[in-house]
């Protein structure tokens, strides 16, 4: 009898182990694939015949903040020849797990530039170029990423000669997207539905986000390992009227009249502060106005002409 019961708690033992398997498989979660690619359309760049940037990690970031290495693999892309062939190039396909992601950067490690004297190291005002974005990753499905870097509008000439690299990108994401393989790593992504399509630009204080911008006119110089704006040290107001000024575009959220302050939404969770002076032009429709009247414009969407280097804006525009 003894033997009996012994054999049916071991039959009942055998059945338990794939039951338990299964059960504890809930930490496999559903995944999706993922392309990163990387293209160009910068206009005619003058005598800058190459524009390489080197990249060695590629991270996204999931909603809830927790971050993930797609790619540690160096990689240089030579921006200029994507635009002369007209490519979209492969970085990395990867799978993700199934969920939404709402940044992603790309580590860059050395942009160099070519041009009838030589080629030069540009000087970068943050090599870690982090994007907001939408990108969701669906189970046995394709998601993709395409960076489009705008180069001539990323690349600056210090007024002493240097190259800076501030970057311009026109980013895209789509989800459920066709993706065809090419030779020479070139791809071909269609359909899908399209999430993030943004270009997003990086100012002289190394943020990046939708509307932030150096003019291509700017006044830029090096100093102490920094990027400013020519005679921008010194300058108490820091109202410059010699260039450099950065244009955004954003809600206006708050108005300190007393302060002299403003705060504009530039993208969800990217607010930029900046000081109004008696020399700031406030326009409300047609109308040149002043900074109490802005009080009754909050909500509204602006566009501010500001200092980067001192945060003092130059022009109000209430849209």
């Amino acid at each position: 009898m003894k033997s009996i019961i012994g054999k049916i708690f071991l039959v009942l033992a055998l059945l338990a182990i794939p039951l338990a398997a299964a059960c504890g498989n809930d930490d496999t979660a559903a995944t999706g694939d993922v392309v990163f690619a990387i293209t160009d359309a910068a206009a005619n760049m003058g005598e800058v015949t190459a524009m390489e940037m080197t990249v060695n990690q590629i991270r996204v970031r999931a909603e809830g903040g927790e971050w993930t290495t797609v790619s540690n693999e160096t990689q240089t892309f030579d921006l200029l020849q994507l635009r002369e062939m007209n490519m979209v190039q492969l970085m990395t396909q990867v799978q993700l797990q199934e969920r939404n992601y709402d940044m992603v950067e790309l580590n860059v490690s050395q942009v160099r530039v070519t041009n009838g004297s030589g080629t030069h190291t540009a000087m970068m005002i943050n090599n870690r170029l982090q994007m907001e974005c939408m990108l969701e990753v669906q189970t046995q499905t394709m998601a993709t990423v395409n960076f489009d870097f705008i180069a001539d509008e990323s690349l600056h000439e210090t007024v002493e000669g240097q190259y800076v690299f501030a970057p311009v990108v026109a980013l895209q994401t789509r989800t459920q997207a066709q993706v065809q393989l090419k030779s020479n790593n070139e791809v071909d992504i269609s359909g899908g539905t399209v999430r993030t399509n943004a270009q997003i630009c990086m100012n002289i204080s190394g943020q990046m986000g939708v509307g932030l911008k150096i003019q291509t006119n700017a006044q830029l110089q090096i100093s102490a390992g920094k990027v400013i704006e020519a005679g921008g040290e010194g300058n108490g107001q820091g109202n410059s009227q010699a260039g450099g000024q950065t244009t955004a575009s954003g809600t206006l959220t708050a108005v300190d009249a007393i302060a002299g302050t403003i705060t504009v939404q530039i993208s969800q969770g990217h607010d930029l502060e900046l000081n109004v002076t008696s020399e700031t032009e406030i326009n409300i429709g047609s109308l040149v106005s002043t900074i109490v009247a802005l009080v009754s414009e909050i909500g509204s969407e602006v566009e501010v002409t500001y200092s980067a280097s001192t945060n003092v804006a130059s022009e109000i525009t209430v849209q």
